[in-house]
């Protein structure tokens, strides 16, 4: 495919020139592709507090247990838990340990003694039936012998006990002497055998038991003493003696040697990979095949334990430096980060034979198999050497080029080379007919082989990508452009140009974008953009299309998109967890089946189908905690009625690997929740049966194969119990029944006098309101005639002071009543209306019209309507039309008066008024009409509406006042005043 080319294929033709370049170097250096060196390391700041690590075992959950100076430790992958004296160890030097079935852990102290850690809980010699069987005299020899029991001697005893702990006691399984009172060496167990080295006053001697019945099969004097003996196989032993590792074939009369291999001050032999040896000695560790060195790890540190895991990550132990862990993760580091030229890895290219790596110093280095030849672009030490080589391109001619910081080069088959042009190069790529395209800081540039670039846009190129039928892709500081064939070179806008757009990649349907802010995939067929944001949402710098998957180089991690036919997207992330010297990845190139990563710290490369993802482990419940009460894990739990809270510790034994977790409490919630904590707490838990759940998953979402699960239960109080609960419903119920009596008849008492009370109280508000609207009323009125006299309209105000006085009279007698007839309402208001009416004159029409068949036989509220037609008056008047109208209108429907008041004012809301803007006569009558409700046990309601929100066409206000009908037969029955 037309991507494969962009990043260079393999020649098709004088491919003799290619390997002239690669002859033509500065600086040739053959090394092997070796494995990174320990990259994980654990001390004090990390919760190990030790000196020395003299010990190190896996048990079957895999936690990892630590025997240290300072006492025991588990390690979970994230936390250290210690054990010591204080929780009841038999000293504080653990020289030797081994694990069990059932999470028995067994401990060799320095006092000689023997402790068991089981569920948490220390048990020693004083807990035991035979005392003896857990002390020796002189320094502990112990080893694993099977899953659940150990062989314990010391190099003091010619005796080897087997014992067995069966969680409360230990067992004497069987013994064995060693022959002529020798003092125990070392000791290794094999699959069907176990080796010893014994000591004597002159010599040592190597002696192998049978474990089927613990019977002497072979023995051989060796020439030296030496305190390590390892066990590669049944027949095949590696022993430490003074000065040198000696390497047996084990026969049944003796022993063949092998090889003899110098090595001084051995601590600690282990097995390692693929049948090797792991040798800990006073200045570093020793991998050992075959009678040589094939590695040297850790050097200049004392080490005295080795642990192969069961993921083939290999733990080391040392005096003062902490614990080391080598993860066996697949990966190869290349180069870097210990060469400081060759930490950052830039790019990468190359074809089925070569690769080609350029580097932030214009250093180019070339991969043939095992070889690598370095070129230099500049002279070491000139100010151009700091700049980054960004894009390699190497063409069907031999000839190479480099995009770099300082400028294109041109690198020819006879290894001459040549700077072309003065501007930053971000990208080269060959179109067509022997052209050359460049994307530049200042355009793109064109170089036909003449020695220059000619720069035909001004724009800033950091993209190129060639259709499959010619079309060209370019990414620039404006966007995303396209220049068909035989088009005018310049960028097109529109497609995101929002965004950073680091490498593109064409195929005949679809368009790949690397941005700042993802990957983008454009079809090509419907120009539909997907954004893979949910995906890949980050600063994305190179791709390489590899068949139907996308390797994207982004700056957390490498991502590996697979790609189906019906556009779905599967999405796994290579981080420093798997292995990468860093997150941080520069460029990816696929070669057949080698992934090659250049990340800021360094060249890795692996082959997918050989990487080590082990599988993460089921989780533990290994902490349980209700208020400051630690509880026991081990036992059914159930929590009394004072324990509301509980914390829940979980661990998953992961080590190198970010792990989260799932967990759901059912019957309370069944949905799972997600969290990175290790503790989840609880609190106020209701009476009930729970059941916790937690699995542990990675970054790519592979969980742990089983679920980890807690079972307990919250204890009611008592008063939460169901027997107590019976009883208390039936006397509650009875209780209940009397109470209720003897309430409603308060009840209604109460009610009777409260409703006497709420009467009076209405009375006594309506008296005080009738109160008011006198002084209202008459105010308002003398102030219409005022203005008559001011005017100088004295024949004006004499009819007025007439109106004025048959006013005053009716308002007498009306405010004392509390209903009066409509007919007696319409008048009193032609009597105000006539009034106003001789102030205003032609400015004021009125209209009243009344519907209502007897209206003298109808009764309303009084002195009610009066304060509405008053402010109608007021605010209609209030306009610059020369005509003021006022319509007053009386119906009856059903069993209510509707009564509506319409200005033609300005119009208002009352409900949106200021209080301190509200008319006080409407008001005033607004309070009378609830005070009659709650006298009366009425209904009356006002409503008053601005007419320009009804038509727009018209101003004013709409007052509606819909009362029930009161008649004579009705108020005398109420006995109501009228």
């Amino acid at each position: 495919m037309d991507e494969v080319r962009l990043t260079g294929n393999k020649p098709t033709s004088r491919p003799w020139r290619l390997t002239l370049v690669l002859c033509f170097v500065l600086l040739v250096a053959n090394q092997c592709l070796a494995q990174s060196e320990y990259d994980i390391r654990y001390d004090e700041d990390d919760g190990l507090v030790q000196n020395a690590i003299y010990a190190l075992d896996q048990d079957a959950n895999g936690f990892v247990w630590i025997g240290t100076d300072f006492g025991l430790y588990r390690f979970d992958g994230v936390e250290f838990k210690h054990y010591g004296m204080n929780e009841g160890l038999s000293d504080h030097e653990v020289l030797g340990l081994a694990t069990l079935d059932e999470g028995v852990v067994v401990m060799a102290t320095f006092s000689g003694k023997i402790d068991f850690l089981y569920r948490d809980t220390v048990f020693n010699a004083s807990r035991c039936s035979r005392p003896e069987l857990m002390m020796v005299r002189g320094i502990p020899k112990m080893k694993k012998y099977s899953s659940n029991s150990f062989i314990l001697g010391s190099n003091k005893q010619s005796d080897i006990k087997l014992l067995k702990f069966d969680g409360s006691d230990v067992e004497l399984v069987g013994e064995l002497v060693i022959p002529d009172s020798g003092m125990t060496i070392s000791m290794d167990v094999s699959e069907n055998y176990i080796h010893i080295t014994a000591g004597y006053e002159e010599e040592m001697r190597y002696f192998r038991y049978s474990r089927k019945n613990l019977e002497l099969t072979t023995w051989e004097r060796l020439s030296e003493p030496g305190p390590s003996i390892l066990a590669l196989n049944d027949s095949t032993v590696l022993v430490k003696h003074t000065a040198e590792l000696t390497s047996y074939r084990v026969r049944n009369n003796g022993l063949d040697l092998l090889y003899n291999l110098p090595s001084k001050r051995v601590q600690n032999l282990d097995l390692g990979w693929s049948n090797s040896a792991i040798v800990s000695t006073v200045h570093g560790v020793n991998e050992v095949r075959d009678g040589r060195v094939i590695r040297k790890l850790l050097e200049n540190k004392r080490s005295n334990a080795s642990l192969m895991d069961r993921d083939s990550n290999l733990w080391t132990g040392t005096e003062g430096d902490g614990l080391f862990v080598m993860r066996r993760t697949g990966v190869k580091q290349v180069s870097g980060p210990t060469d400081r030229l060759k930490s950052n890895v830039t790019c990468i290219s190359g074809n089925d034979d070569f690769t080609i790596v350029g580097y932030d110093n214009l250093q180019v280095d070339i991969y043939s198999q095992n070889d690598k030849q370095t070129f230099n672009l500049v002279e070491p030490g000139t100010p151009e050497f700091n700049a980054r080589v960004r894009d390699i391109r190497l063409t069907d001619q031999g000839k190479w080029y480099a995009a770099t910081d300082h400028s294109l080069f041109e690198v020819m088959p006879d290894g001459r080379r040549r700077s072309i042009g003065s501007e930053y190069a971000f990208k080269v790529l060959e179109y067509h007919q022997g052209r050359l395209l460049v994307g530049t800081n200042i355009g793109l540039a064109t170089y036909w082989g003449s020695g220059k670039l000619d720069i035909p846009w001004d724009h800033r190129v950091t993209a190129l990508a060639v259709d499959p039928d010619g079309g060209l892709w370019v990414g620039h500081k404006e966007g995303l452009g396209f220049v068909a064939p035989g088009e005018e070179e310049k960028p097109c806008s529109g497609m995101l140009s929002q965004v950073r757009i680091n490498d593109l990649i064409a195929t005949e349907n679809r368009l790949f974008v690397a941005t700042n802010s993802g990957i983008f995939v454009r079809d090509k067929s419907s120009g539909k953009t997907i954004n893979l944001k949910r995906n890949i949402n980050r600063v994305c710098h190179k791709m390489f299309l590899s068949g139907s998957v996308l390797w994207v180089a982004t700056h957390s991690g490498l991502s590996k998109i697979s790609m189906d036919s019906d556009g779905r997207y599967a999405v796994r992330t290579f981080t420093t967890q798997d292995g990468l010297a860093s997150n941080v990845v520069n460029d990816v190139y696929v070669q057949n089946d080698k992934i090659w990563v250049g990340t800021n710290r360094g060249l890795n490369t692996f082959i997918e189908s050989e990487l080590q993802r082990p599988e993460i482990p089921m989780t533990q419940i290994v902490r349980l905690q209700s208020g400051n009460q630690d509880l026991s894990i081990y036992q059914p739990l159930t929590l009394k009625k004072d324990q509301r809270d509980l914390t829940i510790w979980f661990s998953t034994p992961v080590f190198g690997r970010k792990i989260s977790y799932k967990y759901r409490l059912k019957p309370a919630v069944n949905h799972w929740s997600e969290t990175e904590n290790k503790a989840i707490t609880f609190s106020q838990l209701k009476p009930g049966d729970y059941q916790f759940e937690v699995i542990a998953g990675d970054q790519n979402g592979v969980e742990g194969g089983q679920i980890a699960r807690l079972n307990f239960t919250v204890l009611p109080h008592l008063y939460q119990r169901t027997g107590f609960q019976a009883v208390s419903w039936i006397l509650g119920i009875g209780l209940l029944a009397f109470l209720i009596d003897r309430l409603n008849r308060r009840s209604r008492r109460k009610e009777l006098e409260q409703n006497r009370l709420e009467k009076e109280l209405a009375s006594l508000e309506l008296d005080a309101i009738k109160a008011q609207i006198k002084p209202h009323f008459i105010y308002n009125c003398l102030n219409s005639i005022k203005y008559s006299i001011i005017q100088h309209r004295n024949q004006d105000a004499e009819e007025q002071l007439s109106v004025f006085a048959r006013l005053m009279r009716r308002t007498l007698d009306y405010s004392s009543l509390d209903f009066i007839s409509i007919e007696e309402e319409i008048s009193f208001l032609r009597e105000y209306l006539t009034m106003e009416k001789l102030r205003f004159k032609k400015q004021l029409k009125f209209k009243l019209e009344c519907e209502i068949e007897s209206p003298g036989t109808r009764y309303i509220p009084s002195m009610l309507i009066q304060p509405f037609v008053e402010n109608a008056v007021v605010h209609g008047m209030n306009n610059d039309q020369k005509i003021s109208r006022l319509k007053i209108s009386f119906r009856e429907i059903g069993d209510r008066i509707i009564c509506e008041i319409l200005d033609s004012g300005q119009g208002f809301s009352y409900d949106q008024l200021p209080s301190n803007e509200k008319p006080s006569g409407l008001s005033i009558s607004t309070t009378r009409a609830e005070s009659y409700n709650v006298l009366y046990g009425t209904d009356v309601t006002v409503n008053l509406q601005d007419m320009s929100k009804i038509d727009t066409t018209q101003t004013g206000t709409l007052v509606v006042l819909d009362m029930p009908i009161r008649t004579q037969r009705k108020l005398n029955h109420e006995n109501l005043h009228y």
